[in-house]
């Protein structure tokens, strides 16, 4: 049996402080995201979680429900644990978790900078339930003259895998790696050179010819691949036993799926797509791979090790692909879009998701999506309907650019709603009304119908993700004697709205009912109103900016700038009394937030980041 280190929770003086925008934290533009193996034996005995640094090239490992920078260390599980680096001239594209055994851990990443896949090892072995994280080491200095170098130290979780060349240059040491570059300091003969960014410590003793060399190694364990195309993405298939790169060479053979396997260090299978393929994306469903194709307009999916792909045509090219178990539906957003489609499995052709309008439609949310993630399990939407109903749902977590993170129902297609829903109001300060009419008061005027179910007189589309964001107009036309219907961003509707008839927007965005009045409308007379779309945006640290806990908003720490594609996991909770106990299954997403340089934990049942990562 493996033992395994039990992480526990310290509390630190001053961890109430709320300015936390003068921290400059841990993380510098974090890019990517991954998490373990849901039910993988690992050397901890919670989720682990990591997330890239692209500024410096390192891999921070993340206690997930601890909320904290993972320790390592049995003695101090409050001190935060070691990054593992990679090297500062890195660019880390993607990143998947590999724990092939309970006292194993690696991380596989790709980099883009030197086209190379990379095993980046975390945990080696567990003794005495201690996980046995890997340290650098380095080679024997050989030098080309007369310099010598001792007192050499490397600096754990800084340190990295990579040639050292020191070059005798005008009565100095130039120092440069292969993996960090040139380095800005100098080293003297004789003096301690210390380089904290590249975690280096040595003396060299005088060169006596120009351009004289010191050549070393320093080993962290890393291993490099070369797949001869740079690599795109890469995917630890569930059960650990093989992996999936994603290749893309325009110039030459298209777009690839390597199967990698891990535990020999070589490739196994090449999956060959179309032409002009280019394989951006990996998702995982029902046990297969699936592929996002930003050069043909497909998505593709693989049974894992198999050399043929089933391709699903599409209208266009994607960025992004997500699979749902429940449904047998897959995810996908066009490239550079506001809009998430919903494909049938079986059929290979789109779902409407909105049956209000004519055609097929999408769902768009009001900016460009950065990335989605399949929830693994069920989650509670976290707003009780206006019946006291709380309603459950599969959902797909959606990440977009203005710096929110929303949620889609995989079986309605609907956005999860904010506390109050889609609503109109009639934008005046403090007014409860849902309208204004520049003819109110006017004796026999038409009237808006009131709605008996909720009190309102503009019923708007219950599906978030149909009506957005934006103030309509209702203007009576003599000559057409009817209303004409516009709004701000839907624009001018095809038809228009006659008196004592219930009236439908073109794209079911709303519905009114215009009771005549006793007296002839007025050409020019205006009914305007605003619509709020009733979208769920965890757009902060506080969660559902739509909260109105004035003390909560205060708390506030960090706003969301440019969230990334999110890793999403589930855990098993046990709650009730002991031997009663009701065991739940909650999902989640880790999400890097590029812009604000963290990473969140955001839960959609409880309408919130619940940690935050810095």
């Amino acid at each position: 049996m493996n033992a395994r280190l039990t992480l526990v929770l310290i509390p630190l003086l001053g961890a109430g402080c709320t300015d936390l925008e003068t921290y400059q934290g841990m993380l510098a533009v974090p890019t990517a995201a991954a998490v373990s193996a849901e039910g993988a034996e690992l050397p901890f005995n919670e989720p682990i979680g990591y997330v890239v640094s692209q500024v410096g090239g390192e891999i921070h490992p993340l206690a997930l429900k601890q909320g904290r920078f993972l320790s390592d260390q049995a003695t101090g599980s409050f001190v935060r644990g070691n990054p593992l680096p990679t090297g500062r001239k890195r660019t880390i594209s993607s990143m998947s978790v590999w724990s092939p055994e309970p006292d194993r851990m690696s991380v596989f990443v790709t980099d883009q900078a030197y086209s190379q896949l990379l095993e980046v090892p975390h945990i080696l072995a567990v003794q005495d339930g201690v996980p046995v994280p890997a340290t650098p080491a380095w080679r024997e200095p050989v030098s080309s003259g007369a310099g010598t170098l001792s007192d050499l130290r490397l600096s754990p979780g800084i340190t990295t895998t990579e040639d050292w060349e020191l070059t005798w240059r005008a009565g100095e040491w130039w120092v440069e790696g292969s993996r960090s570059g040139r380095l800005s300091v100098r080293a003297q003969p004789d003096e301690l050179y210390v380089d904290d960014e590249v975690g280096l410590q040595f003396r060299v003793t005088a060169g006596l010819q120009e351009l004289e060399t010191i050549r070393f190694s320093t080993v962290t364990g890393i291993r490099e691949y070369d797949l001869g195309t740079p690599p795109i993405a890469v995917q630890v298939m569930p059960d650990q036993e093989l992996l999936a790169v994603a290749l893309s060479d325009p110039d030459t053979r298209g777009g690839e799926v390597v199967w990698f396997d891990p535990h020999a260090g070589r490739e196994e299978a090449v999956v060959v797509l179309g032409e002009h393929s280019r394989p951006t994306h990996f998702a995982i469903g029902a046990g297969d791979l699936w592929i996002a194709d930003a050069g043909e307009a497909a998505i593709w999916r693989v049974a894992q090790g198999a050399t043929k792909a089933d391709r699903f045509d599409l209208p266009w090219p994607v960025s992004y692909v997500a699979v749902g178990d429940r449904w047998n539906r897959a995810f996908v957003v066009p490239i550079g879009s506001s809009q998430i489609w919903s494909v049938d499995l079986q059929t290979g052709s789109l779902i409407d998701l909105n049956p209000w309008s004519p055609g097929v439609d999408g769902v768009a949310v009001d900016a460009t999506i950065r990335g989605i993630a399949a929830m693994p399990d069920a989650s509670n939407y976290p707003f009780p309907t206006e019946d006291g109903e709380i309603r459950r749902g599969h959902l797909i977590a959606i990440s977009v650019a203005n710096g929110a993170i929303v949620f889609m129902d995989q079986r309605t297609g609907c956005l999860l709603p904010d506390r109050l829903g889609p609503r109109s109001s009639s934008g005046g300060f403090g007014s409860f009304a849902d309208h204004t009419a520049d003819f109110s008061g006017v004796a026999g005027a038409p009237s808006l119908v009131r709605n008996a179910t909720n009190d309102r007189h503009i019923l708007i589309n219950r599906c978030p993700g149909i009506a957005l964001n934006e103030r309509w107009e209702v203007r009576y036309s003599a000559p057409d004697q009817g209303w004409v219907v516009k709004g701000e961003r839907s624009g001018l509707q095809s038809r228009l709205a006659y008196e004592d008839q219930r009236y439908t927007t073109d794209r079911g965005e709303l519905s009114f009912v215009i009771r005549s009045g006793t007296s002839p409308s007025i050409d020019g007379w205006l009914i305007e109103f605003n619509v709020t779309d009733g979208i769920l945006r965890i757009d902060s640290d506080d969660g559902d900016v739509q909260d109105f806990d004035f003390f909560r908003r205060q708390m506030r720490q960090v706003r969301f700038r440019l969230p990334g594609q999110p890793a999403t996991t589930s855990v098993i909770e046990a709650t009730g009394i002991p031997g009663w106990e009701r065991v739940t299954p909650t999902s989640y997403a880790i999400v890097p937030i590029e812009g604000s340089n963290s990473v969140a934990k955001v839960l959609p049942d409880t309408a919130e980041a619940e940690r935050l990562w810095r």
